[in-house]
């Protein structure tokens, strides 16, 4: 059973069309190439289709919190550790050859 989630992380966001079937199987069965390296790395994978079903989001992160029914329904982050967080991470994410620029992200994800 699933049910409507939102992510809170930091790292970067990809996009894949949510017509590229090959990608897509890839990333259900966890041999995605960029799975590969976020694993290698301890960082976490996280995607899913966008609200608008044309798009498959992939956060390459460190997740914060999930919120949602089956995650947290709160949570408080404080500036020190926000900070640390983005440090690490965006050595993490250099080291795994991700060189786009990191940010906070707050992705929603439905249940269809």
């Amino acid at each position: 059973m699933s049910a409507d989630a939102f992510y809170f992380c930091y790292g970067v966001q990809r996009t894949i069309d949510s017509r590229d079937e090959s990608s897509i199987e890839l990333l259900e069965l966890k041999k995605h190439p960029w799975q590969i390296l976020a694993q290698k790395y301890k960082l976490r994978i996280s995607w899913g289709e966008t609200a608008d079903e044309q798009n498959i989001f992939v956060l390459i992160s460190k997740q914060i919190y999930h919120l949602g029914a089956e995650g947290a329904s709160e949570f408080t982050l404080k500036s020190a550790d926000a900070m640390r967080t983005a440090i690490e991470t965006d050595v993490l994410l250099k080291e795994a050859g991700f060189h786009d620029e990191a940010a906070w992200h707050f992705q929603y994800v439905p249940d269809y």
